[in-house]
């Protein structure tokens, strides 16, 4: 073992081709799951309505070029928007179009994914991590929301691909008999394409920072432990350096803006507008929402089927170590059970040394991102969102994947398999079903039946952002009254951060030109917090509150003055 592993740390891991019959076996498999994977992103696809930042990106492809600067000079990445405004020109705006290119994105992740796996381990672990990919709630997701995820994901799968084939790492050395002779290291082409498509990842989204910074530390370690030669490290070294150059100008841009705009606490300190500081086991919630969408997802029935399945393939495995006839029993061999913990843990062992390179890379392509987002939200500002690390870490599909090959001699694979499929697929039906999907054209409908004129209308951002409040606003209007029917005039928005006396002031004064006005509160997704029930309690003084519901991110109040006489109509439901 200790030969095996001197041997990898001094040449490239060399994985063989394999039989012509295996590659036709695995492609047609890898054409399968990648059908499933397509039917089910287009599944329900325009079965719901957009939400906030789905409407902001429509605004902007529907504004054309003054919307597309606007944009750019928020500091919003500019890639996706910029290819949305094209493809829109070319196939139009209505819904399907404009999400029609992230179920093509999302679709592509799957083989690419498969490819990755294979270079890394082997076709069976690329297939696994393909399901992995077509049965994911947050990928398909994604790939039915008209925002970049799943853009971003692509990219960063791509740029995993071509960096393992700049590295040299799967291919033959050799080349094949009679050919030329390849030297270790990739062809130039892929180290242009590695930085290429790198760079083009921070255009999509500036937290493609910590994928590549995660991606650069993990080939430090391998350096320092020999597993590079020399040639390799100074061509990675050089096309970090020019990932950089490339992505230098559209970093300036955002980094200027978020310390521009990011308001003083009233500790002094500089915060992101929208994030606070996330816990330490927020890398561990994210691991787990990476494969279930949310945890919420996983109802109880789901949870028990799918751990049952699990049991069974542990139980069929624990006996089939049963100790021989006249062999020690009871508690010296716990019947099994003290065999199999410890062919599980030479499995590990054994495979992390014939695999240390690939495992290594999958480590800290994964866990990497999270623990760095993690390290700097708590040290400088919190910058921590599921959604950022989710599209940003895709090698947990390969580390689950060959967790499971890894493990299949004490969980058989087929069991392991059947159950994590029982848990995503119990995930993404319950995330089909979530009512909070058609939060917004429900929030409208709403308001609209109960006749609330336009100008009633004020919006707030639970958040304390004017900005934000402002947004939620155009938003409200441009679903309502759509690109062809222009703004449409509103009360100011709020601000949040306004003592209570304040904002009951400036509500009242908004009662001079209507009688009763609705106010739209965008807020944090989750839980709801204390302030709602307080809120409709004591609105203010002056104040009271004849009606709310809550719309997924949206509330809407009904406010009046307290003097007003008291609405006869049953309007304090709640979802």
């Amino acid at each position: 073992m200790q030969v095996a592993a001197f041997r990898l740390r001094l040449t490239l891991m060399n994985l063989p081709p394999g039989h012509a019959e295996n590659a036709r076996r695995a492609g047609w498999l890898l054409a399968a799951v990648t059908t499933a994977g397509l039917a089910l992103r287009l599944t329900g696809l325009t079965g719901h309505g957009p939400g906030f930042h789905e409407i902001s990106l429509v605004r902007v492809t529907a504004g054309g070029w003054d919307a597309l600067s606007a944009n750019l000079a928020a500091g919003r990445p500019p890639l996706y928007p910029l290819l949305m405004w094209v493809w829109s020109a070319v196939f139009g705006d209505s819904l399907l179009c404009l999400r029609l290119p992230s179920v093509l994105f999302s679709v592509a992740v799957i083989p690419l994914t498969f490819a990755v796996a294979r270079r890394l381990f082997d076709a069976r672990t690329g297939l696994l991590a393909a399901g992995l990919v077509a049965l994911s709630p947050h990928q398909i997701g994604f790939a039915q929301s008209h925002r970049y995820y799943a853009l971003m994901t692509l990219l960063g799968v791509g740029s995993a691909l071509m960096l393992l084939r700049a590295l040299g790492v799967g291919q033959a050395v050799g080349g094949r008999p009679g050919g030329t002779v390849r030297p270790p290291g990739g062809h130039r082409r892929d180290w242009i394409g590695y930085v290429t498509v790198s760079a083009l990842l921070f255009y999509v989204q500036p937290m493609a920072i910590f994928t590549l910074a995660a991606v650069a530390a993990t080939i430090g370690v391998m350096t320092v432990r020999g597993g590079l030669r020399a040639r390799q490290q100074t061509r990675f070294w050089a096309s970090q350096i020019a990932i950089l150059a490339l992505a230098m100008p559209w970093l300036l841009l955002p980094a200027l803006e978020v310390v521009r705009s990011v308001p003083v606490t009233e500790t002094g300190a500089r915060r992101v507008p929208g994030l606070d500081s996330p816990p330490w086991y927020a890398p561990l919630r994210t691991a787990v929402n990476f494969f279930f969408g949310w945890v919420g997802y996983l109802r109880p029935g789901v949870v028990l089927t799918g751990s049952l399945v699990l049991a069974v393939g542990a139980l069929v495995a624990v006996v089939r170590e049963r100790p021989a006839p006249g062999a020690r029993r009871g508690f010296g061999n716990l019947w099994g059970v003290r065999p199999w913990i410890g062919d599980l843990g030479e499995q590990v062992r054994t495979a992390w040394w014939e695999s240390e390179r690939s495992w290594g890379l999958v480590v800290g392509w994964a866990a990497g991102p999270l623990v760095l987002g993690l390290l700097v939200s708590k040290l400088m500002r919190p910058v921590y969102l599921d959604h950022y690390f989710i599209s940003a870490a895709p090698a947990w599909f390969l580390a689950a994947a060959g967790g499971l090959v890894l493990a299949r001699r004490t969980v058989p694979l087929r069991f392991s398999v059947a159950a994590l499929a029982v848990w995503m697929i119990g995930a993404v039906w319950a995330a089909g079903h979530d009512a909070n999907r058609n939060a917004w054209p429900d929030a409208v409908r709403w308001v609209t039946e109960r006749g609330r004129p336009a100008g009633g209308l004020a919006f707030a951002s639970e958040r304390g952002r004017l900005a934000e409040a402002a947004e939620t606003a155009e938003n409200w209007h441009f679903l309502t009254a759509g690109p062809a029917g222009g703004p449409v005039a509103g009360l100011p928005p709020v601000d949040w951060n306004w003592s209570p006396v304040q904002r009951a002031d400036a509500l009242r004064a908004r009662m001079d030109a209507e009688p009763k006005i609705t106010l739209v509160v965008r807020r944090r997704t989750g839980p709801l917090d204390e302030w709602l029930p307080e809120f409709i309690a004591d609105p203010g003084p002056g104040l009271k509150t004849e009606g709310h519901r809550v719309f997924g991110d949206l509330v809407v109040l009904e406010l009046a003055a307290a003097d007003a006489p008291v609405a006869t109509e049953a309007d304090g439901e709640k979802n």
